[in-house]
């Protein structure tokens, strides 16, 4: 056991070596089993990775995993995450991350102890004892110029207003960590960031990762047949959102006059 103030510096030194299979960690560490269509987002060990997936199919609640995983795997990293509003941060994506170490804490309390304890969870940072740390910000660029980050998650980035400056402002953090830049959503607009890192040359540094609906209806995934049958049913006429929401289709709205 920890003595009071002492820090781990390394995963490694603890009584559980950390997982070479990002999978295998969310098993073993966070006590739960990832469906196997987010197993290829959880195992890419790219610097640049965009995820693009349906409503409702765990991309925040996997993405968070991811977040943690690199939290243990790099000692004394800052690590970010912003949305299209803060609240969003908040109660969505920290209240993820709040879930798979409370998991942690239920399934080996003395292990949870040991790389963070209770003390160290709060409710827009999170403390590790190897030095790392998890932070909650607004998205604003002026907000995120400040860090030097080895991570950085952009939580439904397509909605994110101003996301060129934002983005800018990302890239400079990670300049002298070698770091990661994951960003998330369903797809809304074509004159996007997050459109181009799936359709630009430019950006072919990026791995992408795709989910449409149908890979995760149950007992693949989370998603209710019944359910989905009946939104599809109630979207008939409004074709674009259900490609949009559904089958993570880049598709403008006909009915506008400038689309």
């Amino acid at each position: 056991m920890l003595r009071r103030g002492e820090k781990t510096t390394s995963v490694t030194r603890s009584p559980r070596t950390l997982p070479a299979d990002p999978v295998t960690f969310c098993r073993e560490w966070l006590r739960y089993e990832p469906y196997p269509y987010v197993w290829p987002f959880l195992r890419d060990r790219g610097h640049f990775v965009a995820n693009l997936m349906a409503r409702q199919t765990g991309k925040t609640y996997n993405g968070m995993a991811k977040l943690l995983y690199i939290a243990f795997r790099h000692p004394d990293s800052v690590i970010l995450v912003t949305a299209p509003k803060l609240d969003q941060v908040k109660n969505i994506a920290f209240n993820a991350l709040h879930r798979h170490l409370r998991a942690m804490e239920k399934h080996d309390k003395r292990f949870f102890d040991y790389v963070v304890g209770n003390k160290n969870i709060l409710r827009t940072v999170i403390r590790f004892r190897n030095g790392s740390q998890i932070l909650a910000e607004s998205p604003v660029p002026e907000t995120i110029r400040g860090h030097t980050a080895k991570a950085v998650y952009l939580m439904e980035m397509n909605f994110i207003r101003d996301d060129e400056d934002l983005y800018s402002a990302v890239l400079f953090t990670l300049n002298t960590t070698n770091g990661y830049l994951i960003a998330e959503s369903t797809p809304w607009n074509t004159d996007s960031v997050f459109h181009k890192m799936f359709n630009d040359p430019r950006y072919g540094r990026f791995s992408t990762h795709t989910v449409p609906y149908t890979e995760a209806v149950a007992p693949h995934g989370p998603l209710d047949p019944e359910i989905v049958d009946m939104i599809k049913q109630q979207l008939a006429g409004d074709p674009v959102r259900w490609r949009r929401e559904m089958l993570c289709e880049w598709a403008e709205d006909t009915d506008r006059g400038l689309p």
